[in-house]
């Protein structure tokens, strides 16, 4: 331990970063974890100083801006899907910005028509990304989908079901969705629906506190990469500041 310097370890994690091409979070994560073996052998008296101590982690990579349908490329898609099952699923996101694993746990008793609200909540055997529970409004168009597959009754818990009554399976919606973007020339996944919802949400002027609470963000600062699409949102509320005793 005594011939492993700062230096070692600082050309060990550029090695991983450039040779092996692993990920800034995975290095960011053996250093995390290096620092805590170091720590402890301080602690214990077998080195005098951490080696760890003062490497500075790897910048988190710029987040993109997501891809979203505009309306028209929304109304391609769903006008194209010749199969019912399936253009009600794409519809559904859009006007929901449910997840797709959201989507696929949706059971009967999260659906409140009476008071036409959608529960995306925990189940014994599955659980939402951020553990969080939350509510979100039915849009007409989504009462009406809702309606029509409880009418079809195809399953006894799941909303929606693969082609023979089951639930789906991981990537059975990515290989639906798939060829008919391709065919269409749009660029585009299932996780898409849900940035199309947040998109026209904040577009609409929908504040971004309100956009974090339907898609069931725990951070703020994740709903942000929606920003720049309200930039008279922002300017009218500069425009309400009002600093005349400074002046």
């Amino acid at each position: 331990m005594k011939d492993i310097s700062t230096k070692t370890i600082e050309d060990y994690l550029i090695n991983r970063r450039e040779k092996d091409k692993v990920a800034r979070k995975t290095a960011n994560t053996e250093l995390t974890a290096l620092s805590g073996a170091f720590k402890y052998a301080v602690e214990m008296k077998y080195l005098r100083e951490n080696p760890v101590k003062g490497i500075r982690r790897f910048p988190k990579k710029a987040r993109k801006t997501p891809r979203f349908f505009d309306e028209n490329e929304l109304k391609r898609i769903i006008e194209s899907e010749t199969r019912p099952r399936y253009r009600d699923i794409w519809e559904f996101l859009a006007f929901t910005g449910l997840r797709k694993g959201e989507l696929e746990h949706l059971e009967w008793p999260d659906v409140d028509f009476k008071n036409r609200v959608i529960h995306v909540r925990p189940k014994e055997d599955w659980e939402p990304k951020t553990k969080l529970s939350r509510t979100i409004p039915m849009h007409n168009r989504v009462y009406k989908i809702l309606k029509e597959r409880k009418k079809a009754n195809e399953s006894g818990r799941c909303v929606f079901v693969n082609d023979i009554g089951r639930p789906f399976k991981p990537d059975d919606l990515y290989s639906k969705l798939k060829p008919l973007l391709k065919r269409l020339g749009i660029e585009g996944n299932v996780h898409t629906f849900r940035h199309t919802f947040a998109s026209h949400l904040v577009m609409a002027g929908v504040d971004l506190p309100t956009v974090a609470s339907l898609l069931g963000h725990r951070d703020i600062s994740t709903t942000m990469i929606y920003a720049h699409l309200a930039p008279e949102h922002l300017v009218n509320a500069v425009g309400k500041l009002s600093l005349q005793r400074c002046l």
